[in-house]
């Protein structure tokens, strides 16, 4: 027969057939279970927030030009773009760049790729929006005078993936983080006054 241990909580069967518990114990035990929790809530926050930065563009690059002119090269797009892939840009409504300007990206064998410009904030900020086929980007082009004679360029876009690469948006940011960081490498070359590359 179990031997029983008598104590100022209760007893303990010896025979661990019959255990109480004390008050501390299961607020010690209610403690732990939350800790947990919010640990996991936390992580899983955590990797949630992490995949979505990985689904977005963010790239930057200094420009020795002044920021008007850094600027201005966007405005001019029908002009001054450099993509290798592109041979041709048209530009609605022609003439001056305006809120609701939409430049159309001529690549050949009947692919086009578009870019709207939804806002300007003269040499400090170009809204933009576009389609690319597999994706339809939203976002914004920033334009930062380090001194007077250099810029600092910084593009920051939501890919927006459509069709299959809208299940795996991670992909979709990476893709444009690559497209995007080789184009600021040839507007950089072709502002100061090299030849476009890459």
């Amino acid at each position: 027969m179990p031997r029983t241990c008598h104590g100022p909580i209760g007893h303990l069967d010896t025979g661990r057939r019959d255990r109480q518990v004390s008050g501390v114990e299961l607020e010690l035990g209610t403690r732990t279970r939350l800790h947990r929790d919010e640990l996991i809530r936390v992580t899983i926050q955590g990797v949630k927030k992490e995949v979505a930065q990985m689904g977005k563009v963010d790239s930057t690059v200094t420009i020795a030009r002044p920021v008007e002119s850094v600027y201005q090269h966007f405005l001019d797009l029908d002009k001054t773009a450099s993509d290798p892939s592109t041979i041709g840009v048209t530009k609605q409504p022609p003439g001056t760049t305006v809120p609701g300007t939409l430049f159309t990206f001529d690549h050949g064998k009947g692919k086009t790729t578009t870019m709207r410009f939804t806002a300007l904030e003269p040499n400090r900020r170009i809204d933009i929006e576009g389609d690319v086929g597999p994706a339809k980007p939203t976002g914004y082009l920033l334009f930062e005078p380090v001194d007077a004679a250099t810029t600092k360029l910084t593009v920051r876009l939501e890919p927006n993936p459509v069709g299959p690469l809208k299940l795996v948006p991670p992909l979709a940011g990476f893709i444009g983080q690559r497209i995007w960081a080789k184009r600021l490498v040839r507007i950089k070359s072709v502002l100061e006054g090299g030849s476009p590359s890459g």
